[in-house]
């Protein structure tokens, strides 16, 4: 996005005062970066049970080190038909 934004440079149609000039860019300390799984689980003939696992990690850019990570699951219980979302 930030690279799109750097377009608008040539463009007449934005005050050029307001965009951003070349060199005033500053690189990345952190990488945001996730999954999300879900899981199915039949309880009975008629009922489910649906769990969503979204897993985040906070990287350091320039070591590689996670500097945060967690998950949390989101589960809904119901008939065959309206459990899922």
């Amino acid at each position: 996005m930030a690279m799109q934004a750097r377009d608008l440079r040539n463009s007449d149609e934005f005050n050029q005062n307001t965009v951003a000039g070349k060199g005033e860019m500053i690189a990345p300390d952190l990488s945001l970066s996730g999954k999300i799984i879900q899981k199915r689980i039949p309880v009975s003939s008629w009922e489910q049970r649906v769990e969503y696992y979204f897993q985040l990690t906070i990287s350091d850019v320039h070591t590689g080190l996670a500097f945060w990570e967690n998950e949390t699951v989101i589960a809904k219980q119901g008939s065959n038909r309206s459990v899922t979302w």
